[in-house]
């Protein structure tokens, strides 16, 4: 499958913050000088995945943003949720290393006079692959694999502002290790015994996006597939930190309890991939987890979201995306709900000019801007049958399209269920240094994400 991401990014400088960008991996150490909001809210990429967010710890400076806290999000039903706001504070990240054989010692960049085997990474669920930015990839010696006649390989991914290239890794093993933590991942004994083999997709340069937010690099479903991810969002939600986040093992007693479980599919979108030359070995591909029905048909049966908007609804499915910060249905889901763009594609037609917003998003292919609007109501279903209604809910129209590259059929996702439904959230508005408000406190302290299982574990946030 294509790799969506969804990254909405906004920039901000500390006065002296050395530059967002590095010659090599991201480290703690290197990416704490940086000022980082990065919103993703359509795919891989963006302005509304993939993914760049460093959050800004308090106090700001003279000069940056005024945030104004205010709790409440949570309605009178532990079921009902309004307040949430287009852009989450923050996305689920992980520290990784790399190696060659599950024996041999981690790979080693060195950059800017300093020596590391940790990269920070983006812990995403809608990432079918792993990916390494271009300049990770030269820190720790990646070479892009050819064929034995000589000829590049080639992996074409898709995503939400068009298709991208990318080289493809020899196979490599990696370890993981909760983000963040007391060492900044560099202790070796944090790190969980290697995963793999897996060849990873390898940028084949910066893009705009990188050069703006620092080097992008994304553990996916490769690696998440067979375990659960666990986060911690209390102080997400209380704007002191970042997301706690682990990947354990599905027995591992740091699984939280919960207060409710949204099921979930994993659907294989490989049959939209394309290798080139087409016998090459291609990077890694796995399942990606959707809420509702399959969408590709396959599994046509059982609960599935359901989005509102006055007085029309459609039933959707929703690829449950860690890597975007922001929510999004395809312009067919909101043509059925009466919503469509102006032929200068400048607004939104249907919805009052108040209540729409705008992000640019990037990732893969490049970046764009969307428009979004605020839904009357939208139902996840949930295992105990009663939906999570998240009221006055904010999407973004964007379509996210592959095809076949055998059948030329293609399919557009019908929606993207985003971390701003479950983490803090904020409404921003402006370009580099945007302004940022309404800041909302998120409906959970805990989640998991049970690969094998199906599951998105909700333990429900205290009322204050």
């Amino acid at each position: 499958m294509r790799n969506i991401w969804t990254s909405v990014f906004f920039t901000a400088r500390r006065a002296g913050a050395s530059s967002p960008r590095n010659s090599g991996p991201r480290t703690a150490q290197l990416s704490r000088d940086l000022m980082l909001l990065d919103a993703t809210s359509a795919r891989r990429g963006g302005f509304s995945r993939r993914p760049s967010f460093q959050w800004l710890k308090p106090p700001v400076q003279a000069g940056a943003f005024c945030l104004a806290i205010l709790y409440g999000a949570i309605a009178a039903s532990a079921q009902d949720f309004t307040g949430v706001q287009p852009v989450a504070l923050d996305q689920p990240r992980i520290y990784a290393q790399l190696r060659r054989s599950p024996g041999s010692p981690a790979l080693v960049a060195k950059s800017q006079g300093q020596s590391t085997s940790t990269i920070e990474c983006y812990l995403d669920t809608g990432a079918s692959s792993v990916v390494f930015s271009a300049n990770t990839a030269k820190a720790m010696g990646l070479p892009y694999q050819r064929t034995a006649a000589g000829t590049p390989v080639k992996y074409e991914d898709i995503g939400v502002a068009g298709n991208e290239t990318f080289g493809v890794s020899e196979p490599l093993y990696g370890s993981v290790a909760t983000y963040p933590n007391g060492s900044d991942g560099n202790d070796a004994a944090d790190y969980s015994n290697p995963i793999g083999p897996y060849r990873c997709e390898l940028r084949a340069s910066s893009s705009l996006l990188e050069v703006i937010t620092g080097d992008l690099d994304v553990i996916g479903m490769p690696l998440i597939q067979h375990h659960v991810i666990v986060m911690d969002v209390r102080a997400v939600n209380n704007v002191t930190d970042k997301i706690k986040t682990s990947l354990v093992a599905p027995n591992s007693r740091l699984i939280p309890p919960v207060d409710e479980r949204v099921p979930l599919k994993l659907v294989s979108f490989s049959n939209f991939t394309k290798i080139i030359p087409a016998a090459a070995q291609g990077p890694e591909i796995s399942p990606n987890p959707i809420i509702g029905l399959d969408p590709l048909g396959v599994l046509a049966t059982g609960p599935t979201p359901l989005a509102q908007f006055h007085g029309k609804s459609a039933k959707i499915s929703m690829l449950l995306d860690t890597g975007s910060v922001s929510s999004m249905i395809s312009r067919r889901v909101a043509a059925e709900l009466g919503v469509t763009y102006s032929a200068d594609e400048s607004t939104l037609v249907g919805v009052p000019a108040d209540q729409q917003f705008s992000l640019d998003i990037g990732g893969i292919g490049g970046q764009k801007t969307s428009r979004g609007f605020y839904l009357d109501c939208l139902q996840i279903p949930t295992d105990s049958k009663r939906p999570l209604r998240y009221f006055k809910a904010p999407v973004l129209v964007s379509d996210i399209t592959v095809s076949n590259p055998q059948t030329k059929q293609s399919f557009t996702l019908d929606g993207v269920f985003g971390m701003n439904y479950l983490v803090a959230s904020a409404a921003i508005t402006g370009g580099l240094v945007p302004d940022i408000g309404n800041i909302q406190q998120g409906p959970y302290s805990f989640l998991y994400i049970d690969m094998e299982k199906g599951v998105l574990g909700l333990q429900n946030a205290k009322q204050k």
